[in-house]
């Protein structure tokens, strides 16, 4: 009984060992579709063209109506100026991660991309929170 015992259990590792051992050989990362992949770069790419625009419109708005502005929220005259500042290499790095992304479109690369959409995203978002601000003072 215990050599029948002891051979089913020799005959179980046998048969289960290659298994376990191709399974922990052949995991390869999940992979994001060609569709999904075409999605984030055509939402990069829109994302650049808005912040263009945006930052654009911001810039000027408080450029035209700085000393009121500057009395009534001086924080608006201080991200214009940061916007001056970083705006154009934020909307530069987004496209730079596009480009590379499209390339090679690794989870690397998408992490890069990702990085800088929602840096972008996030400075679109204040800059529209600070032009109806500006608005609201500007225009009596």
């Amino acid at each position: 009984m215990k050599r029948l015992l002891a051979s089913l259990c020799l005959g179980i590792a046998l048969i289960t060992t290659p298994i376990a051992f191709q399974s922990c050989t052949t995991v390869t990362p999940p992979t994001i579709s060609v569709a999904a992949t075409d999605q984030i770069i055509l939402r990069a790419e829109q994302t650049a063209e808005v912040a263009k625009t945006t930052f654009n419109t911001f810039v000027h708005l408080e450029r035209d109506n700085e000393g009121l502005l500057k009395q009534a929220s001086p924080q608006i005259h201080v991200w214009a100026e940061n916007i001056r500042r970083n705006g154009l290499n934020w909307i530069v790095s987004l496209r730079n991660a596009t480009k590379d992304f499209k390339a090679n479109r690794t989870a690397a690369n998408q992490a890069t991309l990702n990085t800088a959409l929602i840096t972008l995203t996030n400075a679109i978002n204040e800059t529209n929170r600070y032009i109806t601000q500006a608005k609201k003072v500007a225009t009596p």
